[in-house]
């Protein structure tokens, strides 16, 4: 990516990415608890927790709102 390509579009990114922002649109989240793991460090004896949590982009949709508002060229 280029550095002026994010300097030319930052702000529309930063609007786009806020907290509750359109970003939300375009994305689903799912914790479905597929990789809940505990993992016991053998050297230490600590237990670290592992999470895994699913994101889908609606990535037509996505790409076809870029193309309309000139970030992305058809």
């Amino acid at each position: 990516m280029k550095l002026t390509f994010v300097k030319k579009n930052e702000d529309y990114f930063n609007l786009f990415f806020k907290d509750n922002g359109e970003y939300l649109t375009y994305v689903s989240l799912r914790d479905e608890r597929v990789g809940n793991k505990i993992i016991r460090d053998r050297k230490s004896g600590r237990k670290s927790i592992s999470h895994s949590i699913m994101i889908r982009v609606d990535r037509p949709n996505l790409k076809s709102k870029f193309i309309k508002d000139g970030i992305l060229k058809k």
